[in-house]
């Protein structure tokens, strides 16, 4: 193990298997070259967490690269690191891989690769390209977290089955947000797209059936109340156009799915929708920072499916230019 190794650079050796936890950890290396038969990187293995300054700055992998798993934390807070192609032949990449990585610009992730652990590039704050393959079925939580204004386009792959919490939350400058045709999922997560206010349009897929939510506690008029709320698509400010008429299996909108949407002119619901929570597109109250949001001002029209048996208080408050409600 060379943990705090002080030269700049280092030629690893090509019979080199392995890279244990904790290897480089800490070290000066601005460069390296993963040789083609290193199968495991650990732990650590390049952590940079405790003295950012000396992080690495490339990083490249042989053409005919024979790495299967990349550990925890195994590059986490390489801030001076601008781009990353991970090996196709990469199936196992840790939590917090590449946390903290802020100057990463450029990601695209091997088609090995069928789940992104949790904080596996949060706070990667520059991120502007990401290439997903497919293969990918779970997206954990908090992977891409951390207010970022370079990507402005996401498409989520059609094996993708569930996005965590949080996982995409705080994409200023996102506009377009595409699941792919043929898209399985089923299951997206608390706060996922939250904070995204460039978002303009959406449209979810068919196989939906679940908006995760969390429950929140508190008094009104002395009066304990218990909700339950997703955030899922919370301050996406620029909306326009909702669809969700292809969502057969969705049948509950949760508190606070929506929020601050007040230039959405076209929202289509779940055709078998039955329950519409309390606040479901707005905030009037304040429940989490006491400042009130409205919601769907600019919303003429609407259809209620015939399958909804429950419309919660507030839950199209703020629609003062309703004209047409079916």
């Amino acid at each position: 193990a060379l943990s705090g190794f002080t030269g700049e650079t280092l030629v690893l050796p090509e019979s080199l298997e392995i890279i244990g936890n904790n290897a480089f950890k800490s070290s000066r290396l601005k460069s390296i070259h993963i040789p083609k038969n290193v199968r495991i990187i650990g732990d650590s293995a390049f952590d940079a967490a405790n003295d950012t300054e000396k992080s690495l700055e490339i990083l490249t992998f042989a053409p005919d690269s024979k790495l299967e798993s990349i550990g925890k934390a195994a590059f986490q807070a390489a801030t001076a690191l601008k781009k990353i192609d991970i090996p196709d032949s990469v199936i196992t990449l840790g939590a917090n891989a590449f946390d903290g990585c802020s100057g990463l610009t450029e990601v695209a992730l091997s088609a090995g690769i069928r789940e992104l652990q949790n904080f596996t590039f949060s706070y990667c704050s520059n991120l502007a390209k990401l290439v997903i393959q497919e293969g990918l079925e779970t997206i954990g939580r908090n992977v891409f977290s951390a207010e970022n204004s370079a990507l402005t386009e996401l498409v989520i792959p059609s094996t993708v089955v569930s996005i965590g919490n949080s996982a995409f939350a705080n994409k200023l400058g996102l506009k377009t947000l595409t699941f792919a045709e043929g898209s399985q999922l089923s299951t997206l997560g608390l706060n996922v797209f939250s904070n995204c206010p460039a978002l303009e349009s959406l449209t979810l897929p068919a196989m939906l059936e679940t908006l995760s939510t969390s429950t929140l506690t508190f008094e009104c008029d002395d009066v304990e109340t218990t909700i339950n709320m997703s955030n899922a698509f919370w301050k996406c400010t620029s909306l326009k156009y909702v669809d969700m008429s292809a969502c057969t299996e969705l049948t509950v909108l949760p508190t606070r799915t929506f929020g601050g949407s007040d230039v959405l002119e076209t929202l289509l619901l779940p055709p078998n929708l039955v329950t519409i929570r309390d606040c479901a597109f707005s905030d009037p109250m304040g429940l989490m920072t006491g400042v009130s949001i409205s919601g769907l001002r600019s919303l003429k029209e609407i259809t209620i499916p015939a399958s909804v048996t429950y419309i919660g208080g507030y839950a199209f408050y703020g629609c003062e230019s309703m004209q047409t409600v079916t």
